[in-house]
């Protein structure tokens, strides 16, 4: 990793995503003194039994800035409503907008192979986004960035069709990665009782464990390098 400190740009579609899939490796980042920048392009809007769209929307808004407070990193949203993600002409102007307010030297982003659809449209927007955002003739409120990013995809819902290129070990931050989980509290319940799953904290540890095993450690968590023209790198910018 380069010795001068970095922006990092996690891109996610819903506001517990990045927590859920790389919170452990924005924990890491913020700890080594990079600056971290969190962003939901939806608002979260449709996952309750109990409130309406509008209470939820406040609700996980404020959850999301309790979650990255964690870490010291900054929320952001794009606010666009839940399970309307689309790859859309407006979204992607929101999206190059977030780009070019957090200058980042790394994205993560949701992969475009994931379950959802909102997960899915914010990977392919993350591709096309953080290149469109050096252009200067791309006109939004905020200034073209310098370079396109490094752009990584995080890991898949229970790591589902998703071969990773990277792993990132965790294990010293993996309370702060349950912590960062547990702001979200409107969504764990949802979770829980959507699917009747027990524990989604045992859920989250499984899959850290699982990718662990992979490398060699306690925890990891796992990520795909987006390989085209202009992003890789010859040395590890991942924590």
């Amino acid at each position: 990793m380069p010795q001068r400190k970095m922006n990092i740009l996690a891109l996610g579609a819903h506001p517990d995503d990045m927590e859920w899939h790389a919170g452990g490796t924005l924990a890491l980042y913020a700890r080594q003194g990079h600056r971290v920048f969190i962003c939901h392009v939806s608002n979260g809007n449709k996952g309750s039994f109990r409130h309406t769209s509008e209470e939820l929307a406040r609700i996980r808004r404020k959850e999301a800035i309790a979650a990255a407070r964690v870490i010291g990193a900054v929320s952001i949203t794009c606010d666009v409503p839940d399970a309307e993600v689309a790859v859309t002409v407006e979204n992607q102007y929101r999206i190059v907008e977030v780009i070019r307010q957090s200058q980042p030297d790394v994205v993560i982003a949701t992969d475009p192979n994931d379950y959802h659809g909102d997960h899915r449209a914010v990977g392919e927007m993350a591709i096309h986004c953080t290149y469109v955002a050096t252009c200067p003739l791309y006109k939004t409120k905020s200034p073209p960035t310098k370079k396109v990013p490094v752009l990584y995809f995080c890991d898949t819902s229970a790591g589902l069709n998703f071969t990773p290129t990277d792993w990132v070990d965790i294990s010293s931050v993996i309370e702060m990665k349950e912590r960062m989980m547990c702001r979200h509290r409107s969504q764990m319940a949802w979770m829980e009782e959507r699917s009747r799953k027990e524990s989604v904290l045992e859920e989250l540890l499984a899959i850290a464990r699982f990718r662990g095993i992979q490398c060699g450690v306690r925890y990891a968590e796992a990520f795909r390098l987006c390989p085209t023209g202009g992003r890789p790198r010859p040395y590890r910018v991942l924590p």
